[in-house]
This record gives C-alpha cells, structure tokens and sequence, in this order.
C-alpha cells in the first residue's frame, strides 16, 4: 500500500507545481521565470512541530498580523494558524522569510517551568539567521555553537561518574 500512497503524493505534487507554473505564467511571467517561482513556492519545507493535532498547521513569519489568526510571539514575529496563510502560501503570496509546522508539543501546567529550572532546556534568544536563513540540516548544529556548545563533543549514551 505504501508505494501507492507515495506515487499518489508524488503526482499530486507534481500536479501542484505545473498548476502554480501555469499560475504565474497566466500573470505575465516567461515559463522559466514560471518554473523557478513554482519550485521556490512548492519547495517550502514542511517541518513536525510535535505530536499534538499534526493536521494542525502554524507558520511562523515576520511581522505583519494581516490573516485571520496572527499571535504575535515578539516584537519581529507572528505565529499565525488560520487557513489564508497557507492559501497565500500556496498563491505565491505568503509571507517571506518564514517556517511551516504540522502539531505541536505540549506540557501539563507546571513542567515546562520545572524543566528549564532544572536545566533540561538549552534556552537562547532567538535568531532570524538561525531560524530563516540556516539549512535545516545544519540548524540544530549551529544553534547549539552559537550559545557554545559543539554538538560533535556530545555523546549518544550517558554514564556514571
């Protein structure tokens, strides 16, 4: 059944990015110009952001609150969740530079907090370098060196002193 549901997938996106080439192409655009903005529009990672309600979608951007459902996180970013942002994403016209995340991770009230007391959390000030403009393969590497820490020198097991 697998090999089906991945020719599915692979078709449809397929499928999604002639029907977003020939979008743009409607607009004015040459069909390479067409086909280079289609793949930029469709390459757009999807990334897990936990195991809670993963058909739930958040997309994290700049600062602008102008779809339905905008939570502004600090002064430079939104996290929005309502469906306009993914069909503007879709057209084209989505906000830039921005994450995409299926679910969430959650907590019962009051372990979060003992967590970071108790150090659990490696915590930083966010940055857009990191989080929009690093690879995703070599983001997790580069957070932890930008607060000290050379993820080579850890190890995959624990021991006992």
């Amino acid at each position: 059944m697998a090999p089906v549901v991945i020719m599915t997938l692979a078709i449809a996106d397929c499928i999604h990015i002639l029907v977003t080439a020939f979008q743009i192409m409607s607009e004015g655009r040459g069909k390479h110009g067409a086909l280079i903005e289609s793949f930029r529009i469709n390459a757009q990672p999807v990334l897990s952001g936990g195991p809670i309600q993963p058909e739930r979608g958040f997309v994290l951007h700049h600062g602008h609150t102008r779809w339905v459902s905008s939570h502004p996180v600090n002064d430079e970013w939104v996290l929005t969740t309502s469906r306009d942002v993914l069909e503007a994403i879709a057209a084209g016209e989505g906000p830039d530079p921005m994450l995409v995340a299926l679910g969430y991770a959650g907590w019962e009230p009051g372990q979060l907090e003992r967590e970071l007391r108790e150090n659990a959390w490696l915590t930083m000030a966010a940055k857009q370098s990191l989080l929009f403009e690093t690879p995703l393969d070599q983001r997790w590497a580069a957070t932890a060196a930008s607060v000290g820490v050379d993820t080579s020198r850890l190890m995959h097991y624990a021991g006992n002193a």
